[in-house]
C-alpha cells in the first residue's frame, strides 16, 4: 500500500497568526513504501541582535598565520619577575608552577579510576534489570563509594611515607639535585598490598604530581625570589601531609563521575569565569541559574532582545569559541587535574594559613556541587520510560505526546542551548514531527513485527536469558534509539540548526533516515536508503543492550583472520597501532578472531560495557583496556565494511577515558583470551620541550614493552650486533609513530610563564602548533638514526634493564635546544629572525650529541 498525507497545522505550541509553509515531501524509509507530506511552519520571530557580537570583530589566527605573524615586542623581552607589584608577581609565580604540575600522566590515572569504578557500579547495579533506577542503584553506589573511601585512606597513608623520607628539609635549602635524588627515592616506596593495576597507577600518579610541586617551588626558590609562599619554607614533609588532605574531595569527585558518567552541568571553573564577566550576580537571579543547571532546565538570558544561553554568552565574551561537534560521552579527567594543580599551586604561593583552610573549604564546597548535579540517572530513566510508553501505545495513537516527555530531558544532555525559537517550541517541533515518522513502528499490530525482526536479527547476540519481556520491548527500543540518536545527530550540527524551522526540518529528515538505517533490520527497510551501513545481506543492526539500554552492540560477531599487516594498518587509542598493542598483549600474528561491535551513548564509560559483557569469552573485569576506536578505515580493513566504522575528533582516540556520545569501538576475542592476564604497555614515545631560558632542551622518552625489549635483548646477549641495531631501529620507529599520531596527549612543553592568559601553559594545544609538529618530525628522524650510537654506547646498559623485574625499559633522549625559549615566549611564533632561530634549533637537534639514559619501566615524563 502506498498512501500519501498532506499535514497542514502548525506544530503544537506555535503562535497564534504564525503562518505555514510547505517543507515538501518527505518519503518513508520503511519498505512498506508509505510515505507523506509533512508541511511545517516557518513562522517569522522577531529578535534582537545578540549581544556581544560584531562584524569587526577580530578573526583568531590560525597556527600557520601565527608562524609567520610579526612580534612586536622583539628579542628585548625581559623576564616578567623584573616589575611589576607583589600581585602581579603572585600571578607569574601561579603560572609557573602550574605549568610545572601539568601533564597528561594524573588526568589519566584520575580517568582510569573512574573506568574502574563505573565498571564496578554498573555490574551492580544491572542486577536490578529494569528496576536499575531504584534500589540497586543506591546499592551499587554504596558499594563503589566503599572503594572511594578505602582507596582515600591508602593514599593518605601512602603520601604520609614520602613525608617521613622527606623529613624535615626544606624547599629553599635544597637544590634541583638533591630533590631530583629524593624524588627518585620516592619511586621505591612499596604500594599497599592487594591493590588494582588502575589504583598503582594512581598512586604513583599523585606521588609524582606532589613530587613536582616541591620541585616547582625548589626551582623559583632558586631564582632569588623572596615571594615563593609560606609552605616553601616549611618542612617538605609538612607540604606532602598538607598536600594529602585534597585526595579525598579529590576522589569524590572522580566517583561522582563514575556513578553519574555524564559531564557535570556546573563546573567551579565555568562559575568563576560567569562571576568574572557578570559579577558576583549573574542576570537572572545568582543561585536561580545553578539550581535550573543542576535540575536539567536551561535558563536563559535576555539581552538586546535575543535570548541567549548564559554559559555560551560568558564563553563568547570570553573569546571562546562555543560547542560545536561531537558531544563527550562522559566528563573529561583533564579538568579535574586542572583545578587540583590549580589549588597545589594557590597553595605553595599562600602567605597565610589562613588561605590554606580556605582553599581547602573552597574545593570541598565545589566538590559538594559536583555530587548535586545532575547525573546520566535521569537520562536512563527516561529512555526506559519513552521505551514502555512507546510499547504501551494502542492502534492509531500519536507518539508525539511520548516523545515530548522525553526530549526536555535529552536536550541539556546534548548540550543544545536554543536560543532564538526557545526550548518549548523546539520540543514541541520536533515531538511533532518524529512522532509523525515513526507512525509507521507503533501501535500493537505494527511494534510487534518490528519487535520479532529484531529478535531474528540477533538480540542473543547479548548472550541473556530471553525473557517474554525482552522480546516484547525489542521493537519499542529500536524505536527509542530513532528517537535518541536522531536528536543526538542534530545537536553534532550546533545550535543553528535549532534557530531556523526550515533547515531544522530538513536535516532532522536526514538525520531520522541514518538512525533507521542504523537501528532497524534491514528487511524492513527499502533497498535504495542511501543511508544505509552495509548492503544488508545479513539483516544485522545495531541493539540497545536490553533491560539497561547503556550502550548498543552490533548483531553480528565477524570472524576474521588478523594478519600482522591488518593490525598494523589500523590505530589504536593514544596513537598506537593495534599490532603494538596486540604484541605488547603477547598475542602472536598470525591469529583467527572474533570481532564484537560496540557504539556508546551519552554516559558510557567504555567499562561499563565490558562490565555487562562478561560472557564474551577474554572480557576481564579491564576487558576496556582492550576496546579499540571502530574508524572507516579499520572498519574496512578489518570487516570489509567501511559504512560500519565511524570516525571522531582526535580528542576522542587520545586515550580510552574520554570518548564520544555514539562512537563505535571493536574488541577482539582471541582464542584463549587476550593474551595475557594483564594488559600490556605497548611501546610508544613522549616529548618535554622545555622551553625554560635556563633549560632550552628537549627530552624524548622511548618505551619499548616488555614483548619488544626481551626480543631485542636476546640478540644483544647473543653478540648479534647488527640484528641487535636493526630490531632496535625499527623499535624506535614504531615507538614514536605514536607522536605523530597523537601528539596533544603525549607533548608537554614547560616554559617561563608571561601573563595571566598562560595559565595551564604546559599543555601543548596552548602553543603553536607548528613548532609542536616541526620539533615532533626532527625527533622522529633523529630517533631512528640514533638507534647505532644508542647501541655502541648504551648497549649493555639496555641489558640489564630488560632484565630487570620492571616491564619493559625507556630510553631517555636529552637533546639541546638553544633558542627555544626566546621562540616559545609568549606563545605566539615571531618574525623573520625568529623563523631563522627555528631552522637554526631544529638543526641542532640533530647535529648535538644526546645525553642518553635507560631506565627499568615506564616512564613519559
Amino acid at each position: 500500500m502506498t498512501w500519501t498525507e498532506t499535514v497542514s497545522y502548525p506544530p503544537a505550541g506555535a503562535a497564534r497568526g504564525e503562518t505555514g509553509a510547505f517543507f515538501g515531501e518527505v518519503v518513508s524509509p520503511f519498505i512498506s513504501g508509505e510515505h507523506r507530506e509533512y508541511q511545517g511552519f516557518s513562522g517569522a520571530h522577531a529578535v534582537g541582535e545578540r549581544a556581544g557580537t560584531s562584524a569587526e570583530s577580530a578573526v583568531p589566527l590560525t597556527a600557520e598565520q601565527m608562524l609567520f605573524a610579526e612580534w612586536e615586542t622583539g628579542e628585548s623581552a625581559v623576564t616578567p619577575f623584573s616589575h611589576g607589584a607583589a600581585a602581579e608577581d603572585r600571578e607569574v609565580l601561579l603560572g609557573e608552577l602550574i605549568s610545572e604540575l601539568t601533564t597528561s600522566e594524573l588526568s589519566e590515572a584520575l580517568g582510569e579510576l573512574a573506568q574502574e569504578w563505573s565498571g564496578i557500579h554498573a555490574e551492580h547495579a544491572s542486577l536490578g534489570g529494569m528496576e536499575v533506577l531504584s534500589g540497586s542503584l543506591r546499592e551499587a553506589a554504596m558499594i563503589v563509594g566503599r572503594r572511594s573511601d578505602e582507596l582515600a585512606v591508602q593514599t593518605e597513608l601512602y603520601l604520609e611515607a614520602m613525608a617521613e623520607l622527606a623529613g624535615d628539609r626544606t624547599a629553599t635549602t635544597m637544590t634541583e639535585a638533591e630533590v631530583a635524588t629524593l624524588l627518585e627515592q620516592m619511586e621505591s616506596i612499596p604500594l599497599p598490598a592487594g591493590v588494582t593495576p588502575v589504583q598503582e597507577q594512581f598512586f604513583k600518579a599523585i606521588g609524582r604530581a606532589v613530587g613536582r610541586a616541591v620541585r616547582g617551588v625548589v626551582r623559583l626558590a632558586g631564582k632569588g625570589l623572596a615571594f615563593v609562599g609560606k609552605l616553601a619554607t616549611a618542612p617538605l614533609r609538612f607540604i606532602f601531609s598538607r598536600l594529602g588532605k585534597l585526595v579525598r574531595p579529590l576522589l569524590r569527585r572522580v566517583l561522582t563521575w563514575a556513578i553519574s558518567r555524564l559531564p557535570v552541568p556546573l563546573q567551579p571553573l565555568a562559575t568563576q569565569l560567569r562571576r568574572r564577566l557578570f559579577g558576583a550576580e549573574v542576570a537572572g537571579g545568582g543561585g536561580e541559574f545553578e539550581t535550573l543547571q543542576a535540575t536539567g532546565e536551561w535558563n536563559t538570558h535576555e539581552t538586546g532582545g535575543a535570548w541567549v544561553h548564559e554559559d555560551e554568552l560568558a564563553a563568547e565574551l570570553a573569546g571562546e569559541a562555543t560547542w560545536r561537534g561531537q558531544l563527550p560521552a562522559v566528563a573529561e579527567a583533564g579538568s579535574l587535574e586542572a583545578e587540583f594543580n590549580s589549588l597545589v599551586a594557590r597553595y605553595l604561593t599562600s602567605e597565610q594559613e589562613a588561605e590554606f583552610e580556605q582553599y581547602e573549604a573552597e574545593f570541598e564546597a565545589t566538590t559538594s556541587e559536583y555530587e548535586a548535579a545532575a547525573g546520566a540517572q535521569e537520562l536512563d530513566a527516561a529512555r526506559v520510560r519513552l521505551i514502555t510508553e512507546l510499547a504501551g501505545l494502542r492502534e492509531g495513537e500519536s507518539a508525539a505526546p511520548v516523545i515530548e516527555r522525553f526530549l526536555p530531558v535529552v536536550l541539556p544532555v546534548l548540550r543544545i542551548g536554543v536560543r532564538l525559537i526557545g526550548r518549548r517550541r523546539v520540543v514541541n517541533f520536533l515531538a511533532g514531527l518524529l512522532g509523525k515518522l515513526i507512525q509507521p513502528l507503533v501501535g500493537a499490530q505494527l511494534a510487534q513485527p518490528l519487535s520479532q525482526a529484531v529478535v531474528d536479527a540477533g538480540l542473543r547476540i547479548f548472550t541473556l536469558e530471553m525473557t517474554e519481556t525482552d522480546r516484547q520491548l525489542a521493537g519499542p527500543a529500536a524505536v527509542a534509539s530513532v528517537v535518541e540518536d536522531t536528536v543526538r545527530r542534530l545537536a553534532e550540527l550546533g545550535n543553528e540548526v535549532f534557530e531556523d524551522n526550515n533547515r531544522l526540518h530538513t536535516e532532522a529528515i536526514v538525520a531520522f533516515n541514518e538512525a533507521v538505517a542504523q537501528s532497524v533490520p534491514s528487511s524492513l527497510l527499502r533497498g535504495d536508503l542511501t543511508a544505509r551501513e552495509t548492503p544488508g545481506n545479513d539483516n544485522a543492526t545495531w541493539l540497545l543492550r536490553p533491560r539497561v539500554y547503556w550502550y548498543r552492540k552490533y548483531a553480528r560477531i565477524f570472524d576474521v583472520v588478523l594478519t600482522p599487516q591488518m593490525a598494523d594498518a589500523i590505530m589504536t587509542f593514544g596513537g598506537l597501532r593495534v599490532g603494538a598493542q596486540l604484541r605488547a598483549d603477547g598475542a602472536r600474528l598470525p591469529v583467527r578472531t572474533r570481532v564484537h561491535l560496540y557504539e556508546t551513548l551519552p554516559g558510557t564509560y567504555l567499562s561499563r560495557i565490558a562490565a555487562l559483557e562478561r560472557q564474551v569469552p577474554g572480557m576481564s573485569p579491564d576487558g576496556w583496556r582492550r576496546f579499540h576506536p571502530l574508524s572507516i578505515t579499520a572498519a574496512g580493513v578489518l570487516l570489509g565494511e567501511p559504512g560500519l566504522g565511524r570516525d571522531v575528533d582526535a580528542r576522542f582516540t587520545n586515550d580510552r577515558n574520554l570518548v564520544a556520545a555514539g562512537q563505535r569501538v571493536f574488541y577482539l576475542e582471541l582464542p584463549g583470551g587476550s593474551g595475557s592476564d594483564r594488559f600490556g604497555t605497548a611501546s610508544q614515545a613522549f616529548v618535554t620541550l622545555d622551553a625554560r631560558p635556563a633549560r632550552n632542551a628537549v627530552r624524548l622518552f622511548i618505551y619499548l614493552s616488555e614483548a619488544d625489549a626481551q626480543a631485542i635483548a636476546s640478540l644483544a646477549r647473543q653478540n648479534n650486533t647488527t640484528a641487535f641495531v636493526i630490531a632496535l631501529r625499527a623499535a624506535f620507529g614504531a615507538a614514536v609513530h605514536s607522536l605523530r599520531q597523537s601528539p596533544r596527549s603525549r607533548v608537554t612543553i614547560l616554559k617561563e610563564f608571561a601573563g595571566e592568559n598562560e595559565a595551564g601553559g604546559g599543555i601543548a594545544s596552548a602553543i603553536g602548533g607548528k613548532i609542536v609538529d616541526a620539533v615532533v618530525q626532527r625527533l622522529i628522524d633523529a630517533a631512528v638514526r640514533l638507534a647505532t650510537d644508542y647501541v655502541r654506547a648504551k648497549g649493555d646498559e639496555f641489558v640489564r634493564a630488560a632484565d630487570s623485574r620492571a616491564n619493559g625499559v625507556t630510553v631517555i633522549v636529552t637533546l639541546p635546544a638553544q633558542g627555544l625559549s626566546t621562540i616559545m615566549r609568549g606563545g605566539v611564533i615571531g618574525s623573520v629572525a625568529s623563523i631563522g632561530l627555528l631552522r637554526t634549533m631544529l638543526g641542532s637537534i640533530s647535529a648535538a650529541p644526546p645525553g642518553l639514559m635507560t631506565v627499568a619501566g615506564f616512564r613519559r615524563a
